[in-house]
């Protein structure tokens, strides 16, 4: 017995992405959603008492809906003081 199967899927990704060192850097947030279609066909190769084994193979095919990226930039401020330990550098 051969079946097909689809439906309708959503995903959510989000990513961060920080660059820089503890002076300045720039961090950023990146969402993006997708909207997909999946499509299978399963074949059913052998059934009995509630068991059944089958193959299935498919694919999707999703589109990007929505997209949204934050970034924010710090920079500590340079203070300008002297080392007050022995052997730091500035």
């Amino acid at each position: 017995r051969m079946a097909l199967e689809s439906g309708l899927t959503y995903t959510h990704l989000r990513s961060t992405f920080k660059s820089g060192d503890e002076n300045f850097y720039i961090s950023s947030v990146q969402r993006l959603g997708y909207i997909g279609v999946p499509l299978n066909v399963a074949y059913t190769l052998w059934q009995g008492n509630g068991f059944s084994v089958y193959a299935s193979a498919g694919g999707a095919v999703a589109k990007c809906i929505t997209g949204k990226i934050d970034t924010e930039t710090m920079r500590r401020p340079h203070t300008g003081k002297a080392p007050t330990s022995p052997g730091s550098c500035p």
